[in-house]
């Protein structure tokens, strides 16, 4: 299984490690373990700033120009500038994306026994220490918040800051002061109706046999019966 960062901007840049930044994502997984959603970044405009991010237009340009370290995984999105108050923010939304790659933000992937799985973890938390490096700027650590749905029923949920919320959907909730990693097993949705539907037809093949044995038995019972001469008892006895 491979690990990889929720947030790859946070993956190896210091400066985003202990920036303020805020990552929502909403997706649904498919039965081919493919997923379509979005995914908002924000970073603080006070830290943006010393990344040379005046606007959500330079966070996408260098971004999709692979000029901000750590953002490795997110390139190859549909990302566009986002409106966030006090923060430079850009929204990428995904269709039938496929997330198996190390560097991908986090890995979805199905399994042969008609299950899917989707794998997260966070990189190296954000510590108080590395809010000092920012001196008097107000500082937030911000967060993440991962809203899943699954193809079918979640199996199990394993991980840190991660809470299954219905039989199919989970949370990843964890400031960037936090670790988490989210293992979260579900079915893929094509299991159970298929089988019900084959158990249906096992039963109604089965009560047809059942139906065509009885008939030719009663069928060869009459045929013998039919075919079967009268027994002559002879003259009666005369007296």
């Amino acid at each position: 299984m491979k690990k990889i960062a929720a947030s790859a901007l946070l993956a190896s840049s210091a400066l985003l490690l202990t920036g303020c930044l805020d990552v929502d994502a909403d997706l649904t997984v498919n039965q081919d373990a493919t997923a379509t959603g979005e995914m908002t970044i924000a970073i603080s405009s006070e830290i943006s700033g010393l990344l040379g991010l005046a606007s959500g237009v330079d966070f996408v340009n260098q971004v999709q120009e692979g000029m901000l370290e750590g953002a490795e995984g997110i390139e190859d999105l549909d990302c566009a500038p986002a409106e966030r108050d006090d923060a430079v923010a850009m929204t990428c939304t995904f269709e039938n994306q496929v997330f198996d790659q190390a560097d991908d933000i986090w890995n979805i992937y199905a399994s042969d026994d008609n299950t899917v799985t989707f794998f997260s973890s966070s990189g190296e938390e954000a510590t108080q220490e590395d809010a000092a490096l920012f001196g008097d700027l107000n500082f937030d650590f911000g967060g993440y918040t991962i809203d899943v749905e699954m193809p079918g029923p979640i199996v199990s949920v394993e991980g840190t800051n991660v809470e299954q919320t219905s039989d199919t959907n989970f949370r990843i909730s964890a400031g960037l002061d936090e670790t988490f990693e989210a293992v979260v097993i579900a079915e893929d949705g094509t299991s159970s109706f298929p089988t019900m539907l084959l158990i249906i037809g096992i039963i109604v093949i089965l009560a047809v046999i059942a139906g065509i044995a009885y008939a030719l038995t009663r069928r060869r019972n009459k045929t013998n019966d039919d075919d079967t001469p009268a027994i002559d008892a002879g003259p009666s006895p005369s007296h």
